[in-house]
């Protein structure tokens, strides 16, 4: 055989056993990490019960989801409970969010109170 056609046949053979086995030069630059792939922003949460006011918001998952948006506090809803008072988790980036957003909630006019859900102790 000819030095030409044997050099031939090597480089020939070479590329097939590249994209045979998907060997890639270890050069090859890394792709980026997109944004959304990166890790969550750490949220902070809180359980709340919030009393609507009579013919205003009712304590059912859509009408709480729907409240949540109109007033941008991040609310999900999790049950009723008794006297008309709704069970719902705010969540927010931080607790000083967490504090403005219970903050606009008490102000909103569909609200009649709001308060953090915790276990009450007697003195």
């Amino acid at each position: 055989m000819h030095h030409f056609a044997r050099l031939s046949v090597l480089v020939i053979a070479a590329t097939f056993s590249v994209h045979a086995t998907g060997c890639e030069s270890s050069s090859s630059p890394q792709r980026p990490v997109p944004a959304s792939a990166a890790k969550p922003a750490k949220q902070v949460s809180q359980q709340l019960i919030i009393k609507f006011k009579p013919q205003s918001v009712a304590c059912t998952e859509q009408a709480v989801t729907r409240f949540s948006h109109a007033a941008k506090v991040q609310l999900e809803w999790l049950r009723p409970m008794s006297g008309d008072a709704c069970v719902v988790i705010q969540s927010a980036g931080s607790q000083g969010e967490l504090v403005k957003g219970q903050e606009r909630l008490g102000r909103h006019p569909d609200i009649e109170w709001v308060e953090i859900d915790a276990v009450m102790q007697r003195h």
